[in-house]
């Protein structure tokens, strides 16, 4: 009897011995992988530069060649992290369910690529979300978890692909520097009714756009009065991260001085005229140290090369007949 029991008791012995070797391999990992963790949150805390995250994968710089800030937040809890993916997970479905999509998968693949390729020079999770609304304020906005959203009106607005994207870059870099973090509960409170009020305002544009304009200026003042919204410094902080990713992922910083000076000429231009000013102006504000400090900024860098600006030019131009056309 016991030949014919033996395979059984060697199949649950072999069993055993594979079950504790696994659990053996996973604590291992579990541990190699806390160690890991508390390594780089001590290294953080002591100042330690974080070198940007390329195309998923690591390159070392020196803190001279990049002019990166320490990255803030990055010791966040898993409770903190959780919470703002929630936050970030809560705009995407009210956005997605209230307001106008851009629905040419065209114009949606080329913004996304171009803001992947951005998020990859400044942050190690991959964006949460992107959001193309179809309405001709110009407007962008940045959310926790990394979510990133425009209005079709920000590329018509435009005069280059390297002027949009540094729209983009500017709001990348509010949540790679976790802006968002800064006045946590307050800065939170400033998402919910900036995204409140915009959905507000896009619901008000169906019927007047005078209104939608009135609404939206009303949640954000309403916003700025509160003190949340984005301080100067985070402004600036935002332009400069801004320009050096755009940089590093094969764009021309020089392109958002020449974007901002755009926003100011049309400010001027609805003050003249007692008409609201643009969205992106008012959740953005563009003071003249703000413009100029970017101008100078901008003298860092060198032009593209002509090839790689006319492949832009050639691409823009597209984007821009398509996104008029819809």
């Amino acid at each position: 009897m016991y030949y014919f029991h033996r395979p059984a008791l060697l199949k649950k012995s072999l069993f055993k011995r594979t079950l504790k070797t696994l659990t053996g391999v996973f604590v291992l990992k579990v541990g190699i992988s806390a160690t890991l963790l508390a390594l780089a949150t001590t290294a953080n805390s002591a100042g330690t530069q974080v070198a940007p995250f390329t195309y998923g994968s690591w390159q070392t710089s020196s803190a001279e060649e990049l002019d990166l800030p320490n990255l803030r937040g990055q010791g966040l809890s898993f409770a903190e992290q959780y919470e703002n993916k929630l936050l970030g997970e809560w705009s995407l479905r009210n956005i997605n369910s209230r307001a106008k999509m851009e629905h040419d998968p065209w114009i949606y693949e080329t913004i996304k690529e171009m803001t992947w390729r951005l998020n990859a020079q400044a942050r190690q999770q991959a964006p949460l979300g992107l959001v193309i609304i179809d309405n001709p304020s110009i407007n962008a906005f940045a959310a926790p978890g990394g979510v990133i959203g425009l209005n079709t009106g920000t590329i018509l607005a435009a005069s280059s692909m390297d002027e949009l994207t540094s729209v983009v870059a500017h709001e990348v870099a509010h949540i790679s520097q976790h802006h968002y973090e800064s006045g946590a509960d307050e800065r939170k409170k400033a998402l919910l009714m900036q995204i409140g009020g915009m959905l507000a305002a896009i619901a008000a544009s169906a019927v007047d756009g005078d209104a939608a304009a009135a609404v939206m200026m009303g949640s954000q003042t309403a916003t700025m009065n509160s003190s949340m919204a984005f301080s100067r410094s985070n402004e600036r902080d935002a332009d400069r991260v801004g320009m050096q990713i755009m940089n590093q992922a094969g764009y021309d910083p020089r392109a958002m001085p020449r974007f901002f000076a755009t926003m100011n000429q049309k400010s001027q231009l609805n003050q003249t005229a007692n008409q609201f000013l643009p969205s992106f102006v008012r959740s953005h504000p563009l003071s003249n140290e703000r413009l100029s400090e970017s101008q100078s900024r901008a003298q860092r860098y060198d032009a593209l090369p002509l090839s790689k600006q006319q492949r832009h030019q050639a691409l823009f131009d597209l984007l821009y007949w398509r996104t008029q056309s819809t």
